[in-house]
């Protein structure tokens, strides 16, 4: 089971565009992050305001993502999970 999480995003992460030469998210990975990162913007737009700030940095690497991405993506679910 998953640690208790007080925020829905890490403390003092920065997540940055993926440069050039990075490893990405397999194109199968990729359309679940999207995927799931729309589900978080209609849980924001109706339900879960204290979501907002952490999807917004998500949403940000819509097009490329690498692992750093998904591992907050995760943090952000297991967090809102967690605060039903």
């Amino acid at each position: 089971m998953y640690k208790k999480i007080s925020v829905p995003g890490t403390p003092s992460s920065k997540l940055i565009r993926v440069k050039e030469g990075e490893t990405v998210l397999s194109p199968k990975e990729q359309k679940m992050y999207q995927y799931i990162v729309r589900i978080l913007l209609y849980l924001v737009k109706h339900t879960r305001l204290d979501l907002t700030n952490a999807t917004q940095e998500l949403s940000k690497s819509m097009d490329v993502a690498n692992y750093l991405h998904w591992k907050e993506l995760v943090h952000v679910i297991t967090f809102a999970l967690q605060t039903q």
